[in-house]
């Protein structure tokens, strides 16, 4: 009898230690998974961090690239902000889950890229309208014209992406409190620079480029329907312009007038075209509009043209607009 409670006794033990020992192996089964898994989570966090550190470097090297070809106009105001802005889910106070690194349509309502394309469109519309009234023979600039927000689009759209302008003014530039947003020579510069930028970004954040297009327009045309918007006598005081050397913008402004009303068909246009909108390069033409001597000679060969017009045989408001050329030249440089 006694053996046999012995024997029960030693299986019960046995059996005990069996049972300790599985849920010994099972706690160092289950401490080894919370270890394993433990090391897996801060795998995958550092390589989370490694790609959001990875794209901010691309990001980073991307805005470089585009100061370096841009930098002359525009430069970043503040990275850091715009990144935050342009992906607004990859901060802090988000799970590396909740990253986005590449966005669709639906991040855009409310987004930086959809406030920039809708000025860039802006734009391009205004520039159409100026082109269309100009064919339907529209008078010139009033509180209605297409041309009233030109400095707005521009200035809206580099500051949907932290732009901030870095352009020395130079002759012809049309500035909103010193701030160039077109050039009469070249209307568009400051725009021509910032679509690409905007494109560059846009494309960055994984988007199609939207269909956008403007129609033709002549550069000389809507360039100085641009300087007498701006600059007429009765517009704000913010808005200025670079006249250049010895005021040859205004002068240039005045002749072109000069020959609208002589149909663009006397020896003025010629002279016009061979001395000035012949020249391709703008920052040669510029740099030449911005000599004092050379703008000079300029314009005595210009009352030169004036005397050729005779301005006797002339209607009334031809000799009233040859009045507003001589006008504009320099008290000492008139002939």
């Amino acid at each position: 009898m006694l053996a046999s409670w012995v024997g029960a006794l030693g299986t019960v033990l046995a059996a005990i230690v069996t049972f300790g020992t599985l849920l010994f192996l099972h706690y160092q089964h289950k401490q080894n998974v919370q270890k394993q898994n433990l090391m897996w989570s801060k795998q995958e966090a550092a390589l989370d961090f490694a790609r959001y550190r990875d794209h901010r470097q691309q990001f980073e090297q991307l805005l470089d690239g585009l100061e370096k070809d841009y930098g002359e106009f525009y430069v970043f105001r503040d990275r850091a902000t715009l990144y935050k802005s342009l992906f607004p889910m990859n901060t802090p106070r988000n799970d590396y889950s909740l990253y986005k690194y590449k966005l669709d349509v639906n991040d855009l309502k409310g987004h930086p890229l959809e406030s920039a394309y809708h000025w860039l469109k802006e734009h391009l519309n205004s520039i159409d309208s100026v082109q269309t009234a100009s064919n339907q023979n529209a008078p010139s600039p009033s509180v209605s014209s297409p041309l009233r927000l030109f400095d707005q689009n521009v200035e809206q759209l580099a500051a949907s992406i932290n732009l901030q302008c870095t352009r020395h003014s130079k002759a012809g530039d049309i500035m909103i409190s010193n701030v160039v947003f077109a050039n009469i020579f070249k209307p568009t510069l400051m725009m021509d620079c910032l679509e690409p930028i905007l494109y560059a970004i846009n494309e960055f954040c994984g988007l199609e480029q939207p269909t956008l297009s403007g129609g033709f327009h002549s550069k000389k045309e809507l360039g100085f329907k641009v300087y007498a918007e701006f600059c007429r006598p009765d517009a704000a005081d913010f808005y200025s312009a670079n006249k250049g050397a010895n005021d040859i913008i205004e002068v240039l402004y005045q002749s072109h007038k000069l020959c609208e009303l002589l149909d663009n068909q006397s020896t003025l246009d010629d002279f016009l075209f061979g001395e000035v909108y012949s020249e391709t390069n703008t920052n040669q033409l510029l740099k030449k509009l911005d000599d004092n001597e050379a703008v000079s000679e300029f314009m005595y060969d210009l009352q030169d043209q004036l005397h050729v017009l005779n301005p006797i045989d002339q209607p009334n408001n031809i000799r009233v607009q040859i009045g507003e050329v001589r006008q504009a030249i320099p008290k000492r440089l008139r002939s």
